[in-house]
């Protein structure tokens, strides 16, 4: 889509080398919390030997005499390249920001209207349309840097955004620095173009492929190579409600037995993942949006639900834990920001955003949004429910919790999280979330897996919840049960 424009955004972004970097090593885990351990070489093998045709090339490689010997090894790299890709998922964030944003800057956002309309001139033979794009770019990529200069440590998403500057070797207090750190985010906006068209070309293959249930299969794994963005929106939170309520509507789980659950990959909305909206604060919705749902379909007793988080990203568990002390220091409740754009929406989905959070909070008035066809609730959740919040740093691929029978979870959610690995990697995560579910727990996901022995969770069900009635504009959310008590 918009090829022509793709080869402007090409032409406008002058390429410099972006020097890369690795986030901090994740801190030890606080008191209490559950044990995590790398997957070990005892745990992995009857994986590695029943999806030998499926490995990692890396892993391969690696003659099958030696492959426990250097297991260790290979785990520590993928949970090194992991880091590398949740690194560029935060550049990707800025870049959505960037095009997007209306707090730091007086540029119109780069929206798929704006660009259908210079794409329609561009077609029609008008060569201006190259200069007016390369100075939205630039306009926007010039303010955004000045804004993060200025900042004086009050702004929490611009202080991420120089984090992640700063990372890429940008030093923004000097005139050269700020130049370098423009072309690093105008040639990000190509990369990051590039990459969207080849994945709208690959999706929209596999939307017309005869075989849905393949087709599903291959996009549950068609962020495999991508960076990993910790940004989500309402309407991922409406898909995983229903998913929710269909887990009690069909007695997968019995009302008031879901008290213990984890979340892998929590999120952190740094800008909305639909429209990269920035007139609020960055928060992450699913601990508060899940319990919410729980509550509303009676699955789960507000006395005694316990969540834990995991991520591996710093920025993720460290605004988590962050939300948690506040709450139990100073009984600060959490604020959520729900966007809501009408535009073709289902009326359930509306429905939805309607009373999403009325379980774990109180309504609050959001900040209003300006010259936007959007509108917004506020939801300011109850210390009570954010001290329930427990972050764990751990990778659902390398790492595995060690919980006792008695804490085992009886719902784990990984949504738009496997999507991110490839076969290989979804049934380390698999074999992992077995492990610390108890019998007859559920994982709920909206990506499709490859179900092996090895592994005992088997698919019980899935629900297509759509969006809107535009063709492939919603998602499916699938359930799978743990079959037996095996760790």
């Amino acid at each position: 889509m918009y090829r022509g424009l793709l080869s402007l955004a090409l032409f406008v972004a002058a390429v410099s080398s972006a020097v890369s970097s690795q986030p901090p090593t994740p801190a030890a885990q606080k008191p209490g919390s559950p044990a995590v351990a790398r997957v070990t070489w005892a745990q992995a093998q009857p994986i590695v030997n029943r999806l030998e045709e499926a490995l990692p090339e890396s892993l391969r490689a690696i003659p099958a005499a030696e492959r426990g010997k250097r297991w260790p090894e290979w785990i520590e790299g993928q949970r090194r390249t992991l880091e590398g890709r949740i690194a560029q998922g935060d550049v990707d964030s800025v870049v959505n920001l960037m095009l997007f944003g209306t707090s730091f800057t007086t540029e119109p956002r780069i929206t798929a209207r704006l660009l259908s309309d210079l794409n329609q001139k561009w077609t029609a033979g008008d060569r201006s349309v190259q200069e007016a794009l390369a100075r939205h770019y630039q306009q926007r990529a010039a303010d955004l840097v000045n804004a993060v200069w200025a900042a004086a440590g009050t702004d929490a998403r611009l202080q991420d955004v120089k984090r992640v500057l700063t990372a890429r070797g940008h030093s923004l207090d000097t005139a050269t620095g700020q130049r370098a750190a423009i072309q690093d985010l105008l040639a990000s906006v190509a990369r990051v173009r590039e990459e969207a068209a080849a994945l709208a070309e690959e999706l929209e293959a596999l939307r017309r492929a005869k075989d849905s249930t393949a087709g599903f299969a291959e996009r549950s794994r068609v962020f495999r190579t991508r960076g990993l963005s910790a940004d989500s929106s309402v309407l991922t939170q409406f898909a995983v409600d229903r998913g929710v309520c269909a887990l009690g509507d069909r007695g997968v789980l019995a009302a008031r037995s879901v008290n213990r659950i984890a979340i892998v990959g929590p999120g952190l909305d740094f800008v909305d993942k639909q429209e990269g909206f920035d007139f609020y604060v960055p928060q992450s919705l699913q601990p508060f949006t899940l319990a919410d749902s729980l509550l509303q379909c009676g699955l789960a007793t507000r006395s005694a639900l316990s969540i834990t988080t995991i991520d591996i990203s710093p920025r993720v568990n460290g605004h988590l834990r962050a939300a948690v002390r506040r709450a139990t220091e100073r009984r600060t409740t959490y604020r959520l920001v729900l966007p809501w754009n009408p535009g073709r929406v289902t009326s359930e989905a509306t429905a939805y955003w309607k009373r999403a959070g009325a379980q774990v909070g109180r309504p609050f008035a959001a900040p209003a949004p300006h010259n936007m066809a959007v509108v917004a609730r506020g939801v300011a959740v109850s210390p009570e429910i954010v001290r329930r919040i427990k972050p764990v740093d751990a990778s659902i691929v390398s790492d595995r919790l060690d919980l006792p029978d008695d804490r085992q979870f009886d719902l784990v959610l990984a949504s738009n999280v496997l999507v991110y690995y490839d076969t290989f990697e979804q049934t380390l995560a698999l074999a992992s979330v077995a492990a610390m579910l108890k019998p007859g727990g559920v994982l709920l996901s909206n990506d499709a897996v490859l179900e092996i022995p090895e592994v005992p969770l088997r698919s019980a069900g899935s629900l297509a919840v759509p969006f809107s009635d535009r063709p492939g504009d919603g998602e499916r959310m699938v359930w799978y049960v743990k079959t037996e008590g095996k760790r």
